[in-house]
């Protein structure tokens, strides 16, 4: 878990800063207490949730993907904007041999809510290094120097 200083601040809901959005990823039940949910953005392993925890996930405006994996893998595309807050529900159901996690974009009393009631953990930051485009047909690779 996350220092407790770090939870109060978090439960503040202050607004993004300028020309930043903020994910808050939040899991409000108990039912399959003894899984971790692995959550990536856009790639990334931003964190863990456990039973009643949440991650703040600060990025940068545009798309991203978040994918909460246990048994299995659920994707979520979604679009944020600069200065907007959105709240991401990790849902729980029982899957063939282990939990499985549904995640559902919800309003801001719901996820204010939800987010109330659990704890911050530990959240790695979202890198912002562009990721460059990948060649499309008919381009050449960039020369790597010295060859």
């Amino acid at each position: 878990m996350a220092a407790p200083e770090l939870d109060r601040a978090a439960k503040q809901f202050s607004p993004p800063p300028l020309g930043r959005s903020q994910i808050y990823v939040y899991r409000d039940e108990v039912l399959g207490s003894a899984v971790r949910f692995d959550v990536t953005a856009d790639g990334f392993l931003v964190g863990s949730t456990g039973p009643k925890t949440f991650l703040l996930l600060p990025v940068t405006p545009g798309e991203h993907t978040l994918i909460s994996r246990t048994e299995n893998a659920d994707p979520f595309p979604m679009t944020t904007e600069s200065g907007k807050t959105y709240y991401v529900r990790q849902g729980v159901k029982m899957g063939m041999f282990s939990a499985r996690s549904r995640i559902s974009l919800v309003d801001e009393p719901t996820g204010q809510a939800g987010v109330k009631a659990c704890g911050l953990a530990v959240t790695t930051p979202v890198p912002t290094v562009p990721v460059p485009p990948a060649p499309t047909a008919g381009s050449s690779a960039a020369a790597v120097p010295g060859s």
